[in-house]
């Protein structure tokens, strides 16, 4: 039985968004990539899909220092 692994890449710049998911999808071609492009979407990314790693910046988002500490405990 194959396990799924994800990485849920935030960010609200689109352009920053991409780079990050092409560089995740060269080093890691394994793994799936969830992009969210705000706080309220990867909060929601990551009770459904429970990722083993997220990366971004949300700092643009009313919801940054919350979202940060929600996704640290999801």
């Amino acid at each position: 039985m194959t396990t799924s692994h994800y990485i849920l890449v935030a960010d609200d710049e689109v352009m920053v968004r991409r780079f990050l998911v092409r560089v995740v999808q060269t080093v890691a071609p394994h793994m799936h990539v969830i992009e969210a492009s705000d706080g309220t979407e990867a909060l929601a990314a990551a009770a459904r899909i429970r990722p083993e790693l997220g990366l971004g910046c949300l700092r643009a988002t009313g919801r940054h220092s919350t979202t940060r500490f929600q996704l640290s405990r999801v």
